[in-house]
């Protein structure tokens, strides 16, 4: 399963010494040095494959999916969970406060019409995309928060899928293994006060569709 995969990255952290393969300019992690082909999880070294974790109940799909008619977004901010003008990612269905990201007025008209990637499509340690890391970015499922495996937070959990996003017609990235990157996090999705925000988020971000860089919530 993906959690599973998740789990032996998390292993591999511990045993560091002797496990360097040199990939290009960088030095990774023998465990990190394989290729996503279609469904399968193909190692370099020649030990084996693994099926990813949604594969292994549904075959993937080479459909691309497109935000707003395929998937809706988020109607809070990612970052502080308030509505109003929410900047809205090209590749999933989050959203966020262009100040909660840093983004002045400046940055939003260099963005303009463009495709634009939000905070969990890459490390936020080290900016590395997934396909320079082995494959694999873990998002945080409440925060803008996201880590290659090298990263990782020792005391993130592991969740796997955000079936908030999957609600909204996201199909789950195999590039992709979400967390909670911290015990605050966890505490907010679990906390009873914050499960009628949560829930309301699917049901409103179904509809919540990008016909504008920067969507007005309700």
């Amino acid at each position: 399963s993906l959690s599973d995969i998740a789990s032996s990255f998390l292993e591999g952290r511990r045993e560091r010494s002797s496990r360097l393969v040199q990939v290009g300019e960088d030095m990774v992690l023998k465990e990190n040095n394989y290729e996503v082909t279609g469904s399968r999880y193909k190692f370099a070294d020649g030990a084996g494959e693994a099926e990813s974790g949604q594969s292994a109940v549904q075959k993937r799909t080479t459909k691309r999916q497109f935000a707003g008619k395929d998937f809706g977004h988020d109607p809070f901010c990612l970052q502080c969970w308030d509505g109003g003008e929410l900047l809205l990612c090209d590749r999933c269905p989050a959203a966020y406060h262009p100040r909660c990201i840093g983004l002045s007025a400046k940055d939003l008209k260099v963005i303009g019409s463009s495709t634009w990637s939000c905070p969990h499509h890459e490390c936020m340690d080290c900016g590395r995309k997934a396909q320079a890391v082995g494959g694999l970015i873990f998002r945080c499922e409440v925060c803008p928060k996201s880590y290659c495996e090298d990263h990782l937070p020792i005391n993130a959990e592991i969740v796997g899928h955000c079936e908030r996003f999957e609600r909204m017609g996201m199909r789950h990235p195999e590039q992709a293994c979400f967390i909670f990157c911290d015990s605050a996090c966890k505490e907010f999705k679990l906390a009873p006060e914050h499960a009628e925000t949560l829930a309301s988020a699917s049901t409103i971000g179904k509809k919540f569709t990008k016909k504008r860089r920067v969507n007005q919530g309700d």
